[in-house]
């Protein structure tokens, strides 16, 4: 167990949180999850057990605690290449072992633009755009079908369950970025070893703690060069965060229009919001390239498709109306695909 750096959990397990004092949290949490790779924080060799900590926690002193059995009986090691890259089957891309650490930098991140909400000098449009979006981009979106701790409990517990009801699901309602990105039927997440504990997020919503920082740094400078934001606001959010630059006045990539932080309103699952968080492609990752704010209406018009897919049915229809003739309209497509 001396030698051993990483380990991955063959399931997800409720466990008791270890805090400070090397005591125990009162109530047990998802600490543990299917196939996500966890650091060997301390070896207790007094105790025969271990101290870990999960990749999928934001906190890098949110560990617990497991025996030396279970380590042998529930968990596989895993060591890091040569350039420090973790080959973690769960994930579509290799994790390097630095972006432990990095998680550390995007609670800092976030606290620097919790700080920026309360800053009373900052202009009320921008501390509500950032409170009202931003805080958003940090965690995945939830699932209302996922199991409560409870309910996980009376699961397992309960020998009269109705096999016939559905029971839980494989994405977390709301959870880090970081969790495994899941993409299976219900069937499937029923033959998990997990079920019905949950055992991921949606693909679109899943990145490396690097990513996460680089896509919500890109969200804010778009912000700072919305049409009407004063120099004022502009200096006061740069004195905070550095990598704020002047650029044109940002437009919505669907329509090529002005966004106008003069005419921001947000509220919650509305139907006419002026500026929201776009993406080029729904179903894409969660990433610098395909999240933008745009305008609420062209977000609608868009729907669940991606802009590929838009452009293809203008391509069509301007064809089958006869604007375009049928050679030019495969060229078109030629280009598109």
């Amino acid at each position: 167990m001396q030698n051993i750096r990483y380990l991955i959990p063959y399931k997800t397990v409720l466990r008791y949180a270890v805090i400070k004092g090397n005591k125990q949290s009162k109530e047990k949490q998802w600490m543990q999850i299917e196939g996500v790779p966890c650091k060997v924080v301390v070896v207790e060799n007094n105790s025969s057990s271990l101290i870990l900590n999960s990749f999928a926690s934001a906190d890098q002193n949110a560990n617990f605690r497991i025996s030396f059995q279970d380590a042998n009986d529930n968990f596989t090691s895993v060591e890091p290449n040569e350039q420090g890259y973790l080959n973690v089957k769960k994930y579509r891309n290799l994790i390097h072992v630095s972006e432990f650490d990095t998680r550390n930098d995007v609670k800092k991140f976030k606290a620097s633009i919790t700080k920026l909400i309360n800053n009373s000098e900052l202009s009320a449009s921008i501390r509500k755009i950032f409170d009202d979006k931003l805080c958003q981009l940090f965690v995945s979106q939830g699932s209302t079908n996922c199991i409560t701790i409870s309910e996980y409990n009376k699961y397992k517990t309960d020998i009269g369950n109705n096999c016939h009801k559905r029971t839980g699901d494989p994405i977390f309602n709301r959870n880090n970025r970081f969790c495994p990105p899941i993409d299976i039927t219900y069937e499937e997440f029923e033959k998990s070893p997990s079920f019905p504990a949950p055992i991921g997020i949606r693909p679109k919503d899943c990145c490396l703690p690097s990513d996460l920082i680089d896509t919500v740094k890109e969200m804010i400078n778009q912000v700072m060069n919305f049409k009407n934001i004063t120099d004022t606001d502009f200096e006061l959010v740069k004195h905070n965060l550095p990598f704020i630059e002047k650029r044109g006045v940002h437009c919505c990539k669907y329509c090529g229009e002005e966004v106008d932080i003069a005419k921001y309103s947000s509220e919650y699952k509305s139907s006419d919001n002026y500026i929201e968080i776009c993406h080029r492609d729904p179903e894409g990752n969660f990433s610098k390239d395909n999240m933008y704010w745009g305008h609420g209406e062209c977000n609608r018009r868009q729907g669940g498709y991606s802009e590929s897919a838009r452009i293809n049915d203008g391509f069509r229809l301007a064809y089958i109306n006869g604007i375009i003739d049928r050679a030019t309209y495969e060229k078109l497509m030629y280009k598109l695909n």
